[in-house]
């Protein structure tokens, strides 16, 4: 999830010559910040996130609906709960299967 930062502007920050270290720092920091969350914000949109039904999952690990059920109500398989349907990622699923 993206965040917003507003930058404040102290009216000191306005003119140059009451300007100090300690507000050139500030918007230093700041920016530096706000680069990093823009960065952050621009991998997780590259990023590509494939969710699963259970049936899907079933089909994808070759096992019937009623085991993947009995993995993700017993916390093995990791899911999401959306509405009244589970949707499994994945990237995670195949994570959590080569860890054992």
């Amino acid at each position: 999830m993206a965040r917003i930062m507003l930058i404040t502007v102290c009216h000191y920050c306005i003119n140059p010559k009451t300007m100090n270290n300690k507000h050139i720092k500030k918007f230093d920091q700041e920016i530096t910040e706000l680069k990093r969350n823009q960065a952050q914000l621009q991998d997780s949109r590259q990023m590509d996130v494939e969710f699963l039904t259970v049936e899907e999952t079933a089909e994808f690990l070759k096992l019937p609906k009623a085991t993947v059920y009995f993995q993700i109500y017993n916390d093995i398989f990791p899911s999401y709960r959306v509405g009244k349907y589970r949707r499994i990622d994945k990237a995670e699923l195949i994570k959590k299967i080569k860890q054992g």
